[in-house]
């Protein structure tokens, strides 16, 4: 499957970033509190750029170190009669953004534009409409507030920002070229950690002890083989018995007269034994 090239939404918004050194009269922290400064610094990017005001943010950092007193032949305000001693400037360091909502097909124009524009400020340019922004102002204020634009600088770059999820997704550059950035891929959900049990405590040390006699393993008769099953026996099968012959006519009367032969021996011989009796 062929991946779409990534596109610009319809309407993007054109961050444009950089900075300025101000030298200062004074603290540098005060400058940077004194929001009539800051307003003053605002509107003169927004004149240079042809941007509105609100479209320009800027944040005040007063350089680090302390404030060191500087030997003045003039009289103090304390000691008129006598030379004073003042408080010495130091540096404020400007970070300045340009935003502005366009559409998707002004973003090479407007780009190319408006980084060429402020690439092209010098500190002197960049003073002066500051100047003239803070008499506007506050004019008692631009009378005895002392300051030198040091240096100006401007990225080469202003990013493109999808205005619905706030991601930075293009850049375009100061000749003019769009360049399309991937979408960040899908975060992966991590496995749960599984809960890990309290270690345990260790128990104290004791000393072992001797080991005691394990007794000879008695042998165990191995059972005696059971006899193999013998098969019953079926009965053997009882003849059944042949049936008896019938007489012939001639054995039967054979048979009655060996039968009445015997009885008249029979009778012959009680008779016999009765006359010997008497």
């Amino acid at each position: 499957t062929t991946t779409p090239l990534p596109t610009l939404p319809p309407v993007v918004k054109m961050k444009l970033t950089g900075k300025s050194n101000i030298a200062v009269q004074g603290s540098p922290q005060a400058w940077c509190d004194d929001a009539d400064n800051i307003v003053s610094f605002r509107t003169a990017v927004a004149t240079i750029s042809g941007r509105p005001v609100a479209a320009v943010a800027a944040t005040c950092r007063a350089q680090s170190g302390g404030r060191r007193l500087e030997q003045s032949d003039e009289p103090s305000e304390i000691q008129s009669e006598q030379p004073g001693r003042r408080l010495q400037g130091g540096t404020v360091n400007l970070d300045y953004t340009i935003e502005v909502e366009i559409q998707q097909s002004q973003a090479a124009t407007v780009g190319q534009n408006l980084i060429t524009t402020m690439k092209a400020v010098t500190p002197v340019q960049l003073q002066t409409a500051v100047v003239e922004a803070l008499t506007q102002i506050a004019p008692a204020k631009a009378a005895v507030t002392t300051f030198t634009v040091a240096s100006v600088e401007t990225e080469a770059r202003a990013a493109l920002v999808d205005p619905t999820t706030d991601s930075e997704v293009g850049e375009v550059n100061e000749v003019g070229e769009v360049a399309v950035l991937p979408p960040p891929p899908s975060p992966t959900p991590s496995p749960s950690p599984s809960p890990t049990s309290p270690p345990s405590p260790s128990p104290t040390s004791r000393p072992s002890p001797s080991p005691s006699p394990v007794p000879a393993p008695v042998p165990t008769p191995s059972p005696a083989p059971s006899p193999a099953p013998v098969p019953a026996s079926s009965p053997a099968p009882v003849p059944a018995p042949s049936p008896s012959p019938t007489p012939t006519a001639t054995e039967v009367e054979s048979e009655s007269g060996s039968m009445q032969s015997c009885r008249v021996l029979a009778m012959t011989a009680i008779i016999g034994y009765v006359f010997l009796k008497l």
